[in-house]
């Protein structure tokens, strides 16, 4: 600190330096309105769609080769590294996930069986989604007052295993499932 000079010789050094400085005008970015709009032209603005994107009410995830539609007029969006969809009157979802890379569909099944404490295997169904295998455990469950129905499915595009959860008041399955399960 004994060299450092006091506060007042800094502003005085700063200011004489400031005064020797000469402004320059920088070279435009853009001759006209038109080459700067070209220089935009497919400039990547939101979501990378490389992460997958929604086109109304379907989601498409090129990198993968994965397109689901979610039901007409449901609410659609990302939500943990899930996508999923809300019903118009909020009493149903649908969510789609990862579960799994490189690993057969009935092993991923057991896995989360085994975490979820639940019998997934036992009475699910082998169906097939858009040519493709797929399991599918649909369940009861109570939650509060009111008894959910839930479907769980699990098919594998590629590599990976997707998860499609979808969950439902079981008074409105019938509703619900003719949609979901499409």
């Amino acid at each position: 600190l004994e060299t450092h000079p006091a506060t007042p010789e800094r502003v005085q050094a700063t200011a004489m330096y400031a005064a020797t400085l000469v402004a320059v005008t920088p070279d435009p970015i853009a001759k006209d309105r038109a080459q700067m709009l070209s220089q935009l032209d497919g400039l990547l603005l939101g979501d990378n769609p490389m992460k997958g994107l929604f086109l109304g009410n379907l989601f498409l995830q090129p990198w993968l080769g994965l397109r689901i539609s979610f039901p007409p007029k449901w609410q659609t969006g990302r939500a943990s590294g899930a996508v999923g969809a809300r019903s118009p009157d909020k009493d149903a979802a649908i969510f789609l996930r990862p579960v799994a890379v490189d690993r057969g569909l009935a092993t991923v099944v057991r896995e989360q069986e085994e975490r979820a404490g639940v019998k997934l295997l036992d009475d699910a169904q082998q169906v097939q989604i858009n040519g493709l295998s797929a399991i599918r455990k649909e369940l009861a469950t109570q939650g509060g007052k009111e008894a959910y129905w839930r479907s769980a499915t699990w098919v594998q595009v590629g590599r990976t295993v997707w998860s499609i959860l979808a969950v439902a008041p079981l008074a409105r399955k019938e509703k619900y499932a003719c949609l979901i399960n499409a």
